[in-house]
C-alpha cells in the first residue's frame, strides 16, 4: 500500500508562498503511480477538500482509497499538522492485518521507474527502509519523504511512540516543529530496534538524475527539471 497525505492550500515555508498547491501535486504523483503500478492500492487522506471531487483521484487510479480529516487554524498551522499526521495513518492502516507494509510519499515527489526493488521487504524482521543523512539540525537523521515499512508488532508500537513524539514536540510554527516528525522517527526506530535498510538516493532524489526512480521537489527553487516532468504528467490528466 503506498499512502500520501494532502491539506486543500498551497505550500508555506517560512511565510513564503510556494506556487503550487498540494491537491494538484497528489493528482499528478497518482498519476505518475498509475502509469507505473496500476494495481498498487493508494490509500489517500484528504484535509479541507469536499468529497465531491474525489472522483478526479478515482478517475486516475481506480485503486484508491480516499479518507477525508478536517483541521481549523492558519496555512502554516495546517501544513504542520499534515506533515506530523504520519504517523497516526500509518498505524491507522496496520490495523489491518492485510497490509503488509506502506511506503510513505510526500505528494511533492513524482515516480519515474519501477519501484519493485524498494517495495521488496522481510515481512520478518521489523524495518524501514528510508534516506539517511548528516545531522543538519540536532539529532536529525533520516529524510522522511519518502520510506517504507512493514507491519510488525514492533513496528506498529514504533509508530504508536513517534505519534505521542509529535503531539508533544510539535508545539509552534517554527523550523524546530517542522522537523519534529524526522526526528522523532528517528529516535523511534531506535528506542525500538527497527531495523534501518538506507535507501539509495535514487529513491528521494533532489538533483533530478535521469537513473532515478522517484524525483523530490526541492521546493520553490533549483526544480526546473522537477516541474518539467510535473507539467508533462498534469497536461495528461487536464
Amino acid at each position: 500500500m503506498i499512502v500520501l497525505i494532502a491539506s486543500n492550500n498551497h505550500k508555506y515555508f517560512d511565510n513564503i508562498h510556494y506556487d503550487y498547491n498540494y491537491i494538484e501535486n497528489t493528482l499528478v504523483l497518482l498519476k505518475s503511480i498509475d502509469t507505473i503500478h496500476k494495481d498498487e492500492l493508494v490509500s489517500i487522506y484528504l484535509i479541507n477538500y469536499s468529497n465531491k471531487d474525489d472522483s478526479k483521484f478515482y478517475t486516475i487510479h481506480t485503486n484508491t482509497i480516499i479518507q477525508h480529516l478536517n483541521k481549523d487554524g492558519s496555512n502554516i498551522e495546517i501544513r504542520n499538522f499534515s506533515a506530523h499526521l504520519r504517523a497516526k495513518v500509518i498505524y491507522n492502516e496496520f490495523k489491518n492485518k492485510n497490509v503488509k507494509y506502506v511506503l510513505y510519499l510526500d505528494t511533492d515527489t513524482l515516480i519515474r521507474k519501477p519501484l519493485d526493488e524498494l517495495l521488496n521487504i522481510d515481512y520478518s524482521i521489523p524495518t524501514i527502509k528510508i534516506l539517511t543523512r548528516g545531522t543538519q539540525i540536532s539529532n536529525l537523521k533520516f529524510q522522511s519523504a519518502v520510506f517504507l515499512i512493514n507491519n510488525t508488532k514492533s513496528t506498529r508500537e514504533m509508530l504508536a511512540w513517534w505519534a505521542v513524539y509529535i503531539e508533544n514536540n510539535n508545539k509552534d510554527t517554527n523550523i524546530e516543529s517542522w522537523f519534529a516528525d524526522q526526528r522523532g522517527l528517528y529516535l523511534a526506530t531506535k528506542k525500538y530496534k527497527i531495523n534501518i535498510i538506507k535507501l539509495d538516493e535514487i529513491y528521494n532524489d533532489q538533483f533530478f538524475k535521469d537513473i532515478s526512480h522517484i524525483w523530490h521537489c526541492k521546493g520553490k527553487y533549483h526544480n526546473n527539471n522537477w516541474r518539467k516532468e510535473y507539467n508533462k504528467i498534469l497536461h495528461k490528466i487536464n
